[in-house]
């Protein structure tokens, strides 16, 4: 078994120096500075950083990479990126095709797992592979979702040698897989390097971290967690910038609503015109100013009573059914209405009336605007 890893490993750098450098679009700084505790690992991750600026990444790949994920329409962006940029990739969606791809006669030199695989299936497959003699030496990613550190903790655990989030830059997803196939391969070179098996390999580390009232124990290289640190880091960045843009367009819209309602509020005060609104039940819910005014009471003495109990019963039956119908054709009502004032005199107001929708088109009242055209009727009647 061991002769047959280093087969395939041979094999892999064989294929390795064989394919094309691939050169990828790249910009990458790092914005956020660490304690000298992460020294070590920042200076090396800023070296590949100046390395690969201004314009390009350019890297050998290896050639072959299995991608285990659910079908669904997004599936196809990791696929795709890797393969524009040299990677021969296949999918599977199935723990049986993992392992039969992974034991086959053509091993992939990587395994991306997708942590969204239904029923926990990315951590169990995760640790069969690291089980088998014939297996475990195969590098595993698992692709998170962003800003959920339990799916990294869980991969961790079950094994994964590193993670990447979705959503990240290509250039990003991209350095990351050739870190973790750096990592694994300066692994297996020091294994060959020590025959001794007294000799501890590369640097072992355990880790008990506890999140959410769960301990996860993770058991890895040192570099690997330092990795996966600086890895997070970078995350939270990309996280807390993406919450501070939406925050920002929350501002905005809000600013906008505000605005609005300041525009309405005015229009609805200012113009002379008499404004209400009833729900299904006629019950009044909403009246300008001077619609109170006209009634001669407060808002707080009129919302929520019917037109039974502000007019005579004449009145508030039109009213009623002129509402009603309304409310079932859809249609928008319009009329000059007349009524007797106190005083014997006959007044005139022109009104329109329509329904008032919700978000989803349902109906679920009316509003109705009206004024006083006494002084043009009469001058059309003389």
């Amino acid at each position: 078994m061991q002769a047959a890893r280093h087969t395939h490993t041979r094999q892999c750098h064989n294929d390795h120096h064989i394919v094309d450098s691939v050169k990828l679009a790249c910009t990458w700084e790092y914005t956020v500075a660490f304690s000298s505790l992460f020294a070590e690992n920042l200076e090396r991750h800023a070296y590949h950083a100046t390395r690969y600026q201004p314009d390009w990444l350019e890297f050998r790949l290896m050639t072959h990479i299995l991608i285990v994920e659910e079908p669904s329409d997004d599936s196809s962006k990791l696929r795709e990126f890797l393969n524009s940029s040299g990677f021969e990739t296949s999918t599977t969606s199935t723990v049986d095709g993992t392992i039969a791809a992974a034991t086959g006669e053509s091993t992939p030199c990587m395994i991306v797992i997708d942590s969204l695989l239904a029923d926990g299936t990315a951590w169990k497959l995760c640790r069969r592979l690291r089980s088998p003699e014939f297996t475990r030496h195969i590098p595993v990613i698992v692709q998170t979702t962003a800003g959920v550190a339990e799916e990294v903790l869980e991969g961790l655990e079950a094994g994964a040698n590193g993670y990447v989030a979705r959503g990240l830059p290509n250039e990003t997803t991209a350095l990351r897989i050739r870190q973790v196939l750096e990592q694994v391969s300066a692994g297996e070179q020091s294994d060959s390097n020590n025959h001794d098996s007294s000799v501890a390999k590369a640097d072992p580390s355990h880790a008990e971290i506890r999140v959410n009232g769960r301990d996860y124990k993770i058991d890895a290289s040192r570099q690997q967690l330092l990795n996966v640190l600086v890895s997070a880091f970078e995350d939270l960045d990309r996280v807390k910038e993406h919450q501070e843009k939406e925050l920002a367009r929350r501002r905005e819209v809000e600013q906008r609503l505000k605005d609005s309602e300041a525009l309405y509020e005015s229009l609805v005060e200012s113009l002379p015109l008499n404004l209400f609104r009833k729900d299904l039940d006629g019950k009044l819910t909403f009246g300008n100013q001077r619609y109170f005014g006209l009634l001669k009471s407060s808002p707080e003495e009129l919302i929520g009573l019917t037109d039974y109990d502000l007019f005579p019963k004449e009145l508030a039956d039109k009213y009623t059914a002129d509402d009603r119908r309304i409310i079932d054709s859809r249609e928008i009502y319009e009329d000059i209405e007349s009524h007797a004032g106190a005083d014997g005199s006959t007044l005139y107001v022109h009104v329109l009336k329509a329904p008032v929708y919700d978000a989803a088109d349902n109906v679920i009242g009316i509003q109705g605007i009206f004024w006083d055209v006494t002084a043009r009727h009469e001058a059309e009647a003389a």
